[in-house]
């Protein structure tokens, strides 16, 4: 999950709890804005079943 948090840049990771604050205030508003309008693209692609699709494909190459 965090490798898709980064790679997206929909969001923070943290190791712990007690570091989100300190996390949360290096965000600066325009990387805020930019996580803000990734995480609407990815809404839109898991409204339209995209990672869906690709797990189904993954799995069907696996040849279960």
């Amino acid at each position: 999950m965090a490798e898709f948090v980064l790679k997206n840049k929909v969001g923070i990771i943290i190791d712990k709890l007690d570091d989100i604050s300190y996390e949360l205030q290096k965000i600066t508003e325009e990387e805020y804005k930019e996580m803000q309008e990734n995480s609407k693209v990815i809404a839109q692609e898991l409204m339209q079943g995209k990672y869906l699709t690709q797990a189904i494909k993954e799995l069907q190459n696996l040849n279960i």
